[in-house]
Formats: C-alpha cells, structure tokens, sequence
C-alpha cells in the first residue's frame, strides 16, 4: 500500500497513513474532474505546459539582443576611432 494524500470530493487533502491501490488514480482522476469544473485552479507549471519554454525563450532573446547591440556598439566605437586617427578614410581602410 501506499503512503500519501487523498483529495477529497470537496476539494478537501486529507494525509493518509496508508493508501488502498488504486488510490492515485482516483485522486488524480478527483483532481482532474475540480479543474474541469472550476473548483480547483492548477498551479501555473501545471498550467502552462509552455510556461518554461517561454521563459527560456524569453531569457534567449533578451541575451541575443544584448550582444548584437552591444557588438553594433563597438563596432562604431572602433570606425569613430580609426576615423578620428585617420586610419579610416572615406569608408576604406586604410591600414
């Protein structure tokens, strides 16, 4: 038999010391049948099976970003420099 929790028709978790066979299946199916109706909200990571994908996703983007501006950046710091000291001349390199 299995230790655990039971949920209860009402909604109700109740801790069992010992569990009938059976008993997760039942418990899962109770759960199931309070979200279907709208008396039990799911957490958000149950929720959203794509919550995670879209905060990697999201998290991918923002690191992207940063080091294409940040490389755009430095690309002109450098043309402003060769300009400035002459190495860079009308748009051709001069080096």
């Amino acid at each position: 038999m299995a230790r655990g929790r039971l949920i209860c028709h009402d909604g109700t978790l109740y801790e069992a010391p010992e569990l009938p066979p059976g008993a997760d299946e039942r418990a899962r199916h109770v759960r199931d049948s309070l979200v279907r109706y709208g008396y039990y909200r799911l957490p958000l990571w149950e929720r959203e099976a794509k919550f995670g994908g879209m905060v990697a996703c999201a998290l991918l983007v923002w690191v992207v970003r940063r080091r294409v501006i940040h490389h755009l950046w430095m690309t002109a710091r450098l043309e402003l420099a060769l300009v400035g000291s002459g190495l860079y001349h009308r748009g051709r390199r001069c080096l």
